[in-house]
């Protein structure tokens, strides 16, 4: 207890003082540092190289060569950097911000989900800047709702959620929150939750020509409430720009077998995101 104790308080001051400096950079700056420290890891985090080089072979080998298989994965973890060092630009986040770094495409999808009055779940994967992916939804004009994991750190976690709050994003922890999640639905607001981490209680699907537990928590919500839920897809296009894809509301399917259901609908839209990707 007495050594998380010190790690969290540690990690809390840690993170206050590389977001005062970060932020005095300009972000291409600092992002360029993004990029340095991803290379940090490309170079000697051997054990998740491999098994990042393996996935991309799996999903793009037959379009790519070993060398350009390898560029990839250096680009991905590049981009990891890069993702790090954005959480610490989060306050500077702001529509000019927006403006000058954030494409959007396909976002009348949304509206049109929202036009339904009966919620929109927003269902994303952890690609590109998945904090400011969070950011950027809570500055689109609608009410946003964050469903999040508590993190094993509780002062930087307060610390990261005051700085999603600042910027708009209402948050609901899953620990204990479902009944509010609900609430926000009926009452027509959009919420934001992750696909791609289903752990142990979550529901194994063929992607990329592998198994992966997936979350079920979107699509349950979608069916016992008839809330519009889209995919939105996250990827950065060149630094701190950033392109977002809103998919289409996806057709759910309903029969009388609620597993089948479930089942059936997660492997739809985890195809949508093979597409993406």
């Amino acid at each position: 207890m007495k050594k998380n104790f010190l790690l969290d308080y540690l990690a809390c001051i840690l993170f206050r003082v590389l977001g005062a400096l970060f932020r005095i950079f300009p972000v291409e700056c600092s992002l360029f540092l993004g990029r340095r420290l991803g290379d940090c890891f490309y170079y000697f985090d051997l054990r998740h190289k491999a098994r990042s080089y393996s996935n991309i072979k799996i999903a793009l080998g037959e379009q790519l060569s070993p060398k350009a298989i390898a560029k990839v994965t250096k680009e991905f973890y590049q981009s990891f950097g890069q993702s790090i060092i954005e959480i610490f630009l989060i306050p500077k986040v702001d529509k000019a911000y927006m403006d000058k770094y954030v494409t959007i495409r396909g976002l009348e999808n949304i509206y049109a989900g929202l036009k339904r009055g009966k919620g929109v779940i927003l269902i994303a994967v952890h690609a590109g800047s998945w904090e400011l992916s969070n950011i950027i939804c809570a500055n689109l004009g609608f009410p946003f709702v964050l469903f999040v994991k508590g993190q094993s750190l509780p002062r930087l976690n307060q610390l990261l959620n005051k700085y999603r709050r600042q910027k708009g994003c209402k948050i609901i922890s899953k620990e204990g929150g479902l009944k509010h999640l609900i609430d926000e639905l009926k009452s027509n607001s959009a919420i934001g939750i992750t696909l791609d981490q289903g752990g142990k209680s979550g529901l194994l699907v063929d992607f990329f020509g592998r198994s992966a537990s997936m979350s079920t928590g979107g699509i349950k919500l979608a069916l016992k409430y008839d809330a519009s839920i889209i995919p939105v897809f996250f990827t950065r296009s060149n630094g701190p720009k950033i392109e977002v894809f809103v998919g289409e509301q996806l057709e759910l399917s309903r029969t009388q077998d609620p597993e089948k259901d479930l089942n059936d609908n997660l492997i739809k839209i985890t195809r949508v995101f093979e597409g993406f990707i």
